[in-house]
């Protein structure tokens, strides 16, 4: 029998789910946004666009280079590693659009997604790649809902940059009293398979002789253990007033 006991772990701006073997991460600045399944209707001009990003992704990700890259990560993950391996995973990407490389064209929002994703990728391959890997296919993610865990963040924002996405918050405290803690509830997860399959279906036709397709599920990587007291429980409160969390938590 698979135990279903959830278990919560508290993190920063992150709370973790586990239940038996499935993990969920939910992001207490905002609810989830119920997956579409309208019909995807592409002009040919973003068809065009989507396809060459994609011929460009499956040029690189034929290079000999990632098997390479792939041993490497497999022997530091064995704790047989050969060197230090370099990973970049946070990328101020508001500031890197320097000659509209990542500029989109691309009008309808399931088709601006898609090529910001790649757009992004054949980036990073391009000025700043380090170890990482370019797979040889195109990740059809799951149309995943959750109604989340009953309250999300209450905060009070300091901005420098209006297009920057990271920014100083002021938590507005939600959990005072043991009490409190009835706020959080179990959320429902659902997946929905019409829009799921829209959206594979769409990738199918627009990739077809390019690259493969493959469905994939969430990849969580982080989890974090302090942020989500700041940001409802209040671990941070002093008396002299509001404090400003920055990004690096200073």
């Amino acid at each position: 029998m698979v135990d279903l006991t959830p278990i919560l772990l508290l993190g920063n701006t992150k709370i973790c789910l586990i239940i038996g073997r499935r993990i969920m991460l939910h992001d207490p600045s905002h609810m989830t946004p119920v997956p579409s399944a309208d019909e995807i209707k592409l002009t040919d001009y973003e068809k065009d666009i989507l396809k060459g990003l994609a011929s460009q992704k499956a040029e690189i990700a034929g290079l000999s280079i990632h098997k390479e890259k792939a041993k490497l990560w497999t022997q530091l993950n064995d704790l047989e590693s050969v060197r230090p391996m370099v990973w970049i995973n946070e990328i101020p990407w508001h500031e890197m659009n320097v000659n509209e490389e990542l500029t989109l064209k691309c009008s309808h929002p399931w088709a601006r997604q898609l090529e910001d994703t790649l757009r992004k990728e054949l980036y990073q391959w391009r000025h700043l790649p380090a170890d990482m890997i370019v797979s040889p296919y195109i990740e059809c993610p799951l149309q995943i809902h959750s109604t989340d865990f009953g309250i999300k963040e209450q905060v009070d924002i300091a901005t420098t940059d209006s297009d920057n996405d990271i920014y100083s918050r002021h938590f507005k405290i939600q959990i005072n009293e043991p009490e409190d803690i009835d706020k959080i509830i179990m959320p429902k997860i659902t997946h929905n398979v019409k829009a799921t399959e829209i959206s594979y279906n769409m990738m199918l036709e627009l990739f077809e002789g390019i690259i493969p397709v493959k469905k994939s599920r969430s990849k969580p990587y982080l989890v974090y253990t302090l942020g989500f007291s700041y940001s409802l429980v209040g671990c941070s409160r002093s008396n002299d007033g509001p404090r400003y969390e920055t990004a690096d938590g200073s």
